[in-house]
């Protein structure tokens, strides 16, 4: 198993549709094909800076069609695991939990990741009450395990926007 590690701190879903998030992710997912032959999801966790409408959790969903396309428009049509998150400051955003959900229900290459507003106990989070704690990332991995392995049966590529 290999990871990528393309994340950007504090970037909106709009941000990440442009250079250059979106070009260093293409560039990455292209090297990754030329070493090892195959990329076989991209695990997406991204939601806290969109928390509230204040921040742009309105247009979360049309932003991430956009992702989604320009990825398909660059040869990449993949499962996209999207984690569900909205915690920061220990306040949960309802309507971002809601539009996430969303998009795995009508996306068909948007497979359903893990849900880290689940992890909101204080034993789970740093004390900015928005990052994991080390226990934290040992159940956001175990909820990755779990994700992974009951969507591991992904055969489509259809991409419905």
């Amino acid at each position: 198993v290999i990871f990528s590690n393309n994340g950007w701190g504090g970037r909106k879903m709009e941000e990440l549709n442009k250079a250059p998030y979106l070009d260093y992710l293409i560039q990455s997912y292209k090297e990754l094909i030329d070493k090892y032959g195959r990329v076989d999801a991209i695990l997406f966790h991204q939601g806290e800076i969109n928390h509230s409408d204040k921040f742009g959790n309105k247009q979360y969903y049309e932003d991430f069609k956009v992702f989604v396309q320009k990825l398909k428009n660059n040869g990449i049509e993949i499962p996209i695991y999207l984690s569900r998150t909205s915690i920061c400051d220990n306040r949960s955003d309802e309507t971002l939990i809601s539009i996430q959900n969303q998009i795995i229900r009508n996306m068909n290459i948007v497979l359903e990741g893990p849900n880290t507003d689940l992890l909101s106990e204080k034993k789970y989070r740093l004390p900015d009450n928005c990052h994991f704690s080390q226990l934290g990332f040992e159940k956001f991995s175990d909820q990755w395990f779990n994700s992974i392995t009951a969507g591991s049966n992904f055969e489509s590529k259809d991409v419905d926007l």
